[in-house]
């Protein structure tokens, strides 16, 4: 929790990127601060060399606690936006940590932005709170843009309603749009 809102806040003051960041992250448990102080260091470019990042929920979260889960929405945000990018990232996680509709609007919104345009694996699985228009948001933002996720391999929506607009998602295979993806799990 605090530790994680901590270690923002020191990269965001830092002068410069710390070059540490061009391996991967993974935050346990993080809570709503640390969310924060994560979308405030991506607005300014802090974790452009970053390869990986995965939060994970806190032990034993059910679609039934998601109501606890921090919202990731100032993360996503600071990603749709146009200056902020992480060009680098291979792999982004965020597996049972309650992402609503609100958050695949803007999560779509990054990638057509190209803001992840180096994401080769995503994982989504058991965020069961995404309904139509998330789906709808992720799924055409897959299918339409060229930049939205050249180099992705592995999909993991398995746990989701994400499959709802999985005829999009065949669009998308069937135009070329994802000619790496290898592993798709729904």
């Amino acid at each position: 929790g605090k530790l994680v809102s901590a270690f923002f806040e020191e990269i965001a003051n830092a002068p410069e990127s710390p070059p540490m960041l061009s391996t991967g992250l993974v935050l346990l448990r993080p809570d709503q601060e640390g969310i924060d102080r994560m979308g405030g260091a991506t607005e300014m470019n802090r974790l452009e060399s970053l390869r990986s990042l995965v939060l994970i929920p806190r032990t034993g979260a059910t679609s039934a606690s998601v109501v606890f889960a921090p919202s990731m929405s100032p993360f996503l945000s600071a990603l749709s936006g146009a200056a902020a990018r992480l060009p680098n990232l291979c792999l982004l996680g965020l597996p049972r940590m309650g992402l609503r509709d609100e958050d695949l609007v803007l999560l779509g919104d990054a990638m057509r932005a190209g803001s992840l345009c180096g994401l080769r694996e995503l994982q989504l699985q058991g965020n069961d709170g995404v309904n139509e228009r998330g789906s709808l948001a992720l799924m055409s933002a897959l299918e339409e843009g060229e930049n939205s996720a050249p180099l992705l391999e592995c999909l993991q929506i398995n746990g989701t309603r994400l499959g709802m607009e999985g005829s999009r998602l065949g669009t998308a295979l069937a135009a070329g749009k994802l000619k790496n993806l290898s592993t798709l799990r729904i």
